[in-house]
Order: structure tokens, then C-alpha cells, then sequence
């Protein structure tokens, strides 16, 4: 190292005039740092400090109220490297002092002693974190502390980007030399892992926007880290009210306290050989983890309250005349978090104690939202669907499963196990095909998750079950069902009943379950037998089937010859309420559809279309959208229509509402 840097010292004290600022720029980028170089057979002492603030992210800090919360945690350790392994080490970090103190009230410090416990060791593979060594005892705080500060030293030798996984998750990386012994890490776009067990919600509208950046700064010596300085900046926004928020701020330093002898090493040819020596060492096993944070159980330590004490206190608020109240909200809030901490027989027993009695229903929505495998088992337990009667508690559990909003695999298995024993009661049959449809269709936003075999399962359950029904009730039972999953290899099955029923409400039934069919995948055949139905090319339909059919026409990029024809259709006099509801929703489509709106304005100014006869229709059917609320967020939209019969009678309305961001 000492014969190439003096070259670039000598350089870079030659006059100005000598060299170009590009050319500056290019000497010094191309300098790299050495990769990190810890000796065997010493321990490296370091000491680490973060505070981690919390507020509104539009407070103004005014009052104390206003003022960040949060915690401010010390930590003195050891790093250790064990054994060398061609490009790799073992490294041993120990924690030997911990102390948190709170933000707001700094006379409050405490010990933390469950952080000092227990070593864990880590594989550094040049400079990227390899594999984590966890004892099996150690609680998930714990190990997220530590995996922390492991991921301070993943750091890259030289500048330039990559993806990294490390206790954030997936991020984005980009590394910037700013002088020869210092570089800064840049981290954003991080993305949680399974391991962290998070979840977003696949309706946008009804999710949380996170952002997050950290920025590190590290300053080396003699090839280890001698300080990070880093922060942290993360806020959160519900996107349907952005003014509910929230943001984090966390400050973090490391600095190299000085090195000494260790006797620490492992008389071992390989890392592989060397854990099992190391797990006698300590007696505990150990157990691999990856570097994202792990999903933290809340553990009570004072004022504990189980589920069943805090139903006695709050079960008056969860009656069902109280239900749509302040008092109920919170104390579903209540009974949803003790629930997500429990197990299944702590949740039976609640779901059977005295004070359920007249709460059972709503105990019901709460065990199930709370979408834990314990609280599944458990309600599979108690409810019966195998009689006629009493399938009050079923339903109820059917339709709070139907809004889960990250259902797991667990959920559907358990549907379809009941789905394929005999369920005797009619209605509850039905609840429960309607319920799968809608969970099977939230499962599969998630990205891959549709290629499960329990979709698949459910899919070849579903075409079998219509083709083996004998009267159209059960059609119509089966086509809502494909309506609600919404998967597109189930077009074929619903077009061909649409399309050769003799059953108007079949037809209607079949064109409105392509509702959650994504546009992108209706094919051209499918657009063929709309149009056949629309303008009944074979046979005749009934008009409400028609007018489903250019419903679901209009939201397709049609044609200019396509949207003449449908407009043509109106010189039929025979039908003029029909006439006058397409002219009515062709308008209403056009208002708040761009390209739908343009090809209209094309096709007016021919005179063929743009007419008395053809525009100036005598019926009272209409369509028509309105806006239910404007926020800064999002709009709130109704869509309301009605279509009468010749005679003047209402024949058929409906009223739709849709929320956009």
C-alpha cells in the first residue's frame, strides 16, 4: 500500500495548473478502500449509541406533547474473529454493557441484562454478511439488536450500487468514496423479507406508504472500521388519509474503542466443522438466521392482562347494541391485540368463557381478523357446518374471513377441507364458496402466491362443481363464486354458460363475474361473444343481459367501428328504454374515460350518428356518476342506474361505489 499511495500524494501536491478538475475527479474515484482485515486471535472493542425518536410527522414541537418520544439505547461489545476460511471469517460478537434510556424522561434508565446473555456468531464473506449462528433460546429483541449492528459491517470496498440484504430487508445500495479512508453507504427502497413478518395490503387505497433512507459514513484504519456515524429517517402515511402519520428518526454511532489478545479461536479445518465446537462451548444450540429483522412475539412482563380478563372488563362494550360505537371500537382494538398474542386454547377458552355469552358473533369477527394459525384452529374447533341448523356463528365467521386482508394458505387449506365434506345446509354451501372466492382472489395480489396448489385446487373444484350442476341455482351458486376469485383461466367456463343459457339472471350473472377478470386479459373471443350478446348475433337476450354486456364493453379500448355499431343500436324503437339507457351510459362512460371520450367526439361528427332520431331517445332509463366526497386523498365516487321496462316499470337498478386515490 505505501509504494502506491505516495504516487497519488505527490500528485495531488503538484500545482493546480497541472491537472484538471475532471482529471482530479477521475484519480480520486479510482482509489479503493481495502477490504475489512480483523486479525485472528484479537478482540476489537467497540462502543455503539442510537437513539430512536418517534412523531406526527406535521408536529410542530411546540408543546410536550408535541415533542419526539422514544429511546436512547448504549451498548459496549466485542468483536471477535474466530477462524478464517479462504476469503471468509467467523466472528464472535458479545455484548458486555446495555443501557435504554427514555427520550422524554431521562431519569428513567434501565439495564437491559437479557442483551448480554448470549454471544451470536456471524460468516463475513469479503463484504457481505454470510450466514448468522443464533442460539436457539434467544429471544427475536434480542437477536434484531445484534443482527443491527452485524450489519454495520457489511460494507462494501469500493463506490458503485448493488442490492443488499440486510436488517432493513432487500435495499438498494450505493456506496460514494469521499476522500481514501472514508466511504458513505447510502441505503433506500428497502423492502421487509418474509422473515420479518409484515404485510401489505394488496387494495392500495387501503395500504400504508412507507419511505425510508440511511445514510452511514464510515471511517476506516489499517483495514477495520474505526467510526459509523449514521441516520436513519422513515415515515409511514395511510394513503386514503395521509394526515394520519406517523416518522421515525434514528441516529446511530459506532466507535472503535481499542484492541487486545485474544485466547478466542477454534482449532477447527472449516466454519462448518467449527459450530458444532462452539455450541458445546456455550451448551446451547444453535439455529440458522438470515440478517432481516425477525417478527417480535410481545411478551408481558407487569400489569399483564390475559384475553379472558380483559373480555370480563370490556365485554358490555362488545354487545351487539353497542356494536358501531366508540366504546365497541375500542374494545375490539383491545381483545384484536391480546388475541394476536395468544394461543389457540387460550382463544377457545375466551370464545366459551360466561362473559361470551352474549358477544360470541362479535368475538367471532375479532379472532378471525386477527388471521393468526392459533386463532384458525381454534375457531375450526368450535364451529359446526356439518348440521342444518345453527349456522349463525359459521356465517359470521365466513363473511369476516371474506375481508382478510392477508389471508394465509392455512386459511384457504381449512375452506376447501370443508368444502369437500358434505355441508347439508344450502345457504351455508354457498356462504362458504362465495368466502374462498373472495380470500383465494386477496391471496393472489400477493406477487407468485397465485401459482399455489390450493388456487389450483380451489380453480378445479369450482369448473367441476358448475359442470356437474343440474338446475341453474346451483349455476348461478358456482358463477358467483368465480365472480369473487376472479381467476382468468375461468373466463372460458363463465363466457360459454353467459352465452348459452336460456336463463336470463345465468347470463347477467356470468357477464358480472368477469368483473375482477383484469381488462388486459380479456381476449379477443371474449370480446366476440360481448358483442354477441350485446347486439344478439345468434339469438336473443333479454335486455338486462345486453346491458351488462356493454357495460363490461365500455370498459374495454374499444374500437371506432365498435363504438359506432353500439351506438347504432339505439335506432332499435322497439326497445327504446333500452335505446335510451345505452345513450345514457355511453355518455356517462365518456365523461370520466379519456380515450372512450375522444372516439365519442369523432364518431358525433357524422351525421349518420349525430342525429335526431337516433339521439333524441323518449325513455327514462338512465345511468349516471356523482361524486359521495372529495378529499385531498382520494375521491369517493357513486355510480347509479336504472332500467325500466317498455311499459315505463322499473326493471332493474343498482347502485355502485368506488374509491380512488
Amino acid at each position: 500500500m505505501r509504494t502506491t499511495w505516495r504516487p497519488f500524494t505527490s500528485i495531488m501536491n503538484r500545482s493546480q495548473s497541472c491537472l484538471s478538475p475532471a482529471l482530479l475527479l477521475v484519480i480520486f474515484t479510482i482509489i479503493q478502500i481495502s477490504a475489512l482485515k480483523y486479525e485472528t486471535g484479537k478482540t476489537y472493542k467497540y462502543s455503539y449509541s442510537t437513539s430512536v425518536l418517534f412523531n406526527d410527522l406535521d408536529s410542530r414541537r411546540e408543546t410536550k406533547a408535541q415533542r419526539d418520544t422514544g429511546v436512547q439505547l448504549s451498548l459496549g461489545l466485542d468483536i471477535t474473529p474466530l477462524l478464517q476460511e479462504d476469503e471468509s471469517q467467523l466472528f464472535k460478537l458479545k455484548l458486555n454493557t446495555a443501557t435504554v434510556l427514555s427520550a422524554s424522561r431521562e431519569s428513567q434508565e434501565r439495564t437491559l441484562g437479557t442483551l448480554l446473555k448470549y454471544p451470536v456468531y456471524f460468516e463475513l464473506n469479503k463484504d457481505s454478511i454470510g450466514r448468522l449462528f443464533v442460539p436457539e433460546t434467544e429471544s427475536a429483541f434480542c437477536s434484531n439488536i445484534k443482527k443491527g449492528i452485524i450489519s454495520l459491517f457489511q460494507v462494501q470496498e469500493q463506490p458503485g450500487d448493488r442490492t443488499e440484504i440486510d436488517v432493513s430487508g432487500e435495499c438498494l445500495v450505493l456506496y460514494t468514496q469521499t476522500s481514501p479512508t472514508q466511504i458513505t453507504k447510502t441505503k433506500k427502497e428497502c423492502n421487509n423479507l418474509e422473515i420479518a413478518g409484515q404485510f401489505s395490503n394488496p387494495n392500495k387505497i387501503l395500504d400504508v406508504t412507507v419511505a425510508s433512507k440511511t445514510t452511514l459514513d464510515y471511517e476506516f484504519e489499517n483495514g477495520i472500521i474505526k467510526s459509523i456515524s449514521g441516520l436513519n429517517t422513515v415515515s409511514s402515511r395511510l394513503n386514503m388519509r395521509s394526515s394520519m402519520n406517523g416518522g421515525a428518526t434514528v441516529s446511530q454511532r459506532l466507535t472503535f474503542q481499542g484492541s487486545s489478545a485474544s485466547s478466542e479461536t477454534v482449532s477447527a479445518a472449516d466454519i462448518d466443522t467449527a459450530i458444532p465446537m462452539l455450541e458445546k462451548e456455550i451448551g446451547k444450540s444453535f439455529r440458522l438466521s438470515l440478517l432481516p429483522t425477525e417478527s417480535e412475539i410481545t411478551q408481558c412482563i407487569e400489569n399483564c392482562e390475559s384475553p379472558t380478563k380483559i373480555l370480563s372488563k370490556v365485554h358490555e362494550d362488545l354487545v351487539a347494541d353497542k356494536i358501531s360505537t366508540v366504546a365497541s371500537a375500542k374494545a375490539f382494538m383491545k381483545m384484536l391485540k391480546s388475541f394476536r398474542n395468544a394461543g389457540k386454547q387460550t382463544i377457545a377458552e375466551v370464545l366459551t368463557s360466561p362473559d361470551s355469552y352474549y358477544t360470541v358473533p362479535q368475538l367471532i369477527d375479532i379472532a378471525t381478523a386477527s388471521q393468526t394459525s392459533a386463532a384458525q384452529k381454534a375457531m375450526m374447533e368450535l364451529l359446526v357446518f356439518a348440521e342444518d341448523y345453527g349456522t349463525e356463528h359459521p356465517e359470521r365467521y365466513l363473511l369476516a374471513a371474506t375481508y382478510s386482508t392477508h389471508p394465509g394458505e392455512f386459511l384457504i387449506k381449512d375452506l376447501l377441507t370443508i368444502l369437500k365434506k358434505p355441508v347439508p345446509n344450502e345457504s351455508l354451501k354457498e356462504s362458504l364458496l362465495l368466502a374462498t372466492g373472495a380470500v383465494i382472489h386477496t391471496f393472489c395480489q400477493v406477487k407468485d402466491q397465485c401459482t399455489h396448489q390450493v388456487v389450483q385446487d380451489f380453480r378445479t373444484l369450482l369448473v367441476e362443481g358448475v359442470a356437474q350442476c343440474t338446475d341453474d341455482a346451483c349455476r348461478l351458486t358456482y358463477l358467483r363464486a368465480m365472480g369473487n376469485t376472479g381467476l382468468p383461466d375461468t373466463v372460458s367456463t363463465i363466457m360459454k354458460l353467459a352465452v348459452d343459457s336460456n336463463n336470463s339472471m345465468v347470463s347477467i350473472t356470468a357477464v358480472e363475474a368477469l368483473r375482477r377478470v383484469p381488462r388486459t386479459l380479456i381476449t379477443a373471443e371474449v370480446r366476440a361473444s360481448l358483442s354477441l350478446l350485446f347486439h344478439q348475433s345468434v339469438r336473443r337476450y333479454d335486455s338486462s343481459v345486453r346491458v351488462v354486456a356493454l357495460d363490461l364493453l365500455l370498459q374495454l379500448d374499444l374500437s371506432l367501428m365498435e363504438l359506432r355499431n353500439i351506438l347504432l343500436a339505439m335506432a332499435d324503437r322497439d326497445h327504446h328504454e333500452l335505446s335510451t339507457f345505452i345513450k345514457m351510459k355511453v355518455l356517462d362512460r365518456a365523461q370520466n374515460d379519456e380515450n372512450l371520450r375522444s372516439k365519442l367526439q369523432t364518431i358525433l361528427k357524422e351525421g349518420r350518428i349525430n342525429n335526431y332520431q337516433l339521439m333524441a331517445q323518449v325513455g327514462k332509463s338512465s345511468s349516471f356518476t356523482g361524486y359521495l366526497a372529495k378529499t385531498e386523498d382520494l375521491n369517493c365516487s357513486y355510480n347509479l342506474l336504472f332500467e325500466n321496462s317498455n311499459s315505463g316499470v322499473m326493471k332493474r337498478s343498482g347502485m355502485k361505489v368506488n374509491l380512488f386515490g
